[in-house]
Formats: C-alpha cells, sequence, structure tokens
C-alpha cells in the first residue's frame, strides 16, 4: 500500500469512526470531519493565507495573478458570477449601492423608514 492509499484508507476510517481527520485523537464535530481545535485552526490558516494573497495582489482562491476585479483571477471572477446568477435565477442585480433597502420598502418621499424600537 502506497502512501496515497493509506491516507486514503486513514482518511475514511475516521470519517467513519467520527475522528478528527486532522489530529487523528479527538472526536470529529457532529456533521463534520474535524474537531473544534482542528477547525479553529484550519480557519485561522486560511484567514491569513487569504490575507496574504490580497496583499500580494493574488486571487483569493488559487493564488494566480489577479483580473479586473481586485481580488479574484478570470477563472474564479467567471465561477462566482456563474454561481451567484444560477442562485439567483437569472434576476439582475438589484440596482445601488449595498446596504441600500430595495424601492418597496422606502417611503413616498423615496427616504428609508425605520421603525421606532
Amino acid at each position: 500500500m502506497n502512501k496515497t492509499e493509506y491516507n486514503r484508507t486513514r482518511r475514511a476510517v475516521n470519517i467513519r469512526h467520527e475522528i478528527c481527520v486532522a489530529c487523528g485523537s479527538a472526536k470529529a464535530r457532529p456533521g463534520r470531519t474535524r474537531c473544534d481545535i482542528c477547525e479553529i485552526i484550519r480557519a485561522n490558516e486560511q484567514r491569513e493565507l487569504r490575507a496574504k494573497r490580497k496583499r500580494d495582489g493574488l486571487c483569493l482562491f488559487c493564488g494566480k495573478p489577479v483580473g479586473l476585479s481586485g481580488v479574484l483571477c478570470e477563472f474564479h471572477r467567471r465561477y462566482h458570477r456563474q454561481a451567484r446568477q444560477k442562485r439567483r435565477g437569472g434576476r439582475p442585480r438589484r440596482p445601488g449601492p449595498r446596504g441600500v433597502p430595495p424601492m418597496e420598502k422606502r417611503g413616498q418621499d423615496g427616504r428609508f423608514e425605520r421603525k421606532a424600537h
């Protein structure tokens, strides 16, 4: 058995027995493959990697040079645009800056009316 087959088998056994696939010693979180500590470590590593890639002007996902979007390469920019359109069901993007409520939630004078607490 070579290293790849061994790792694949070990991972499958750990998943089957609900053991963390990263450290192999702790019980994995319900519905996950890693324990709490390994999840936190992995999240921090990903956060640091993406921040470094952003600083260096590289794609946040793959590390290739960025395209027109400023933070994604052309492949990932297209990929995420298609996924976003699919989630929206083909509906176009709402006009206006982010955080602006849709027109139907505004008052007659065009301003957003907040409810008093």
